[in-house]
């Protein structure tokens, strides 16, 4: 998960070029997956949901492409220190969006391409992301900032897999592998391994803060 590299590696300073190709790709997720916000949502993906839940899906895929825009200004440190407004302000949409895309995921995934083992990834998903976020939220609420922004980490993670799956497809195709296979195995692997990334860096980051 590239990105974590916009909140400062530890013992590293930030290095501008690589936050800005970071956050290149979840800004363009973003923005391409607002398409399902159109009429006849132009160019989406020839999945179930598209012709049996033509509306739950867009309340799910506007919400969490416009997620995908925010995350890397909320994860950039250098932005959260100097913009302390913005960031709140942001954070807050943030939340908002994420209870808008995870009911309607969970609406949706019952007709996941892929049965089963689909539903039960996607629905796991969003229960982990709106829990992730609901406790980042109470977090910040009662000022605990520390794990306010270890649960945020592991929330922005797991929105994070809306790029990954769109990178594991394609590669799926790319060597062959049948694709309702390949989407049985995204289902999991587009946010599992997000949050074990995740956890190692926040882990780093303890240890780092304890060296110092």
């Amino acid at each position: 998960m590239p990105l974590l590299a916009l909140g400062n590696p530890p013992g590293k300073r930030d290095r501008p070029t690589l936050a800005i190709l970071a956050a290149i790709l979840p800004i363009g997720v973003g923005l391409i997956s607002l398409r399902y916000g159109l009429p006849g949502k132009p160019g989406a993906a020839p999945l179930p949901n598209v012709i049996i839940n033509p509306v739950a899906l867009t309340l799910h895929a506007v919400p969490a492409a416009l997620t995908l825009i925010a995350v890397p200004f909320q994860l950039h440190q250098g932005f959260r220190t100097r913009h302390r407004r913005a960031h709140r302000r942001i954070g807050r949409a943030y939340v908002g969006l994420v209870f808008m895309a995870g009911p309607a995921a969970l609406w949706i995934a019952p007709s996941a391409l892929g049965g089963a083992i689909s539903v039960a990834g996607f629905t796991a998903l969003a229960l982990a992301w709106m829990t992730t976020t609901a406790l980042g939220l109470v977090a910040a609420i009662g000022g605990r900032f520390a794990d306010h922004h270890v649960w945020m980490t592991r929330s922005a993670a797991l929105a994070l897999s809306a790029v990954t799956l769109r990178l594991y497809l394609p590669l799926a195709s790319l060597a062959g592998a049948d694709f309702v296979m390949a989407y049985r195995l995204a289902s999991w692997g587009c946010w599992v391994p997000n949050l074990i990334i995740a956890e190692w860096w926040l882990k780093a980051r303890r240890l780092a803060s304890a060296a110092s």
